[in-house]
């Protein structure tokens, strides 16, 4: 039955393969290049992010957290549309997402947000 199942696997992995034209690797990197030369994308490396950049909330009751990951507090909770700024140029990857650390005008709270419901303004 293994043996059976590796063969097909084999088989697929030969039908894709040779169905990809050539020239596919150098036309997805040229997208990339092209997509990473566009300045108007929303999406930053943590590299490009600046302190004080403001972000914009795209989605309703965001908790901003004591620090980045799920299991710490939140601090309360952001709405759709409202502004925050970025306090550093840190980023966390902690329990699948990349937290950022921000500042809501508001009420000056500071915590952590996903940065998936984020939308650099």
């Amino acid at each position: 039955m293994k043996k059976r199942m590796k063969a097909i696997s084999c088989a697929i992995l030969m039908a894709i393969s040779i169905s990809i034209p050539v020239n596919a690797e150098s036309d997805i990197m040229q997208n990339v290049n092209m997509l990473s030369m566009n300045k108007s994308l929303s999406v930053l490396s943590p590299q490009e992010a600046v302190k004080n950049d403001p972000y914009i909330v795209i989605d309703d009751n965001v908790n901003i957290r004591r620090n980045a990951g799920l299991s710490y507090t939140s601090l309360g909770q952001l709405i759709y549309g409202e502004t925050v700024y970025r306090l550093d140029n840190k980023a966390v990857y902690r329990d699948g997402y990349c937290w950022i650390h921000v500042q809501r005008p508001l009420n000056g709270t500071k915590g952590w947000v996903a940065d998936c419901y984020l939308r650099r303004a």
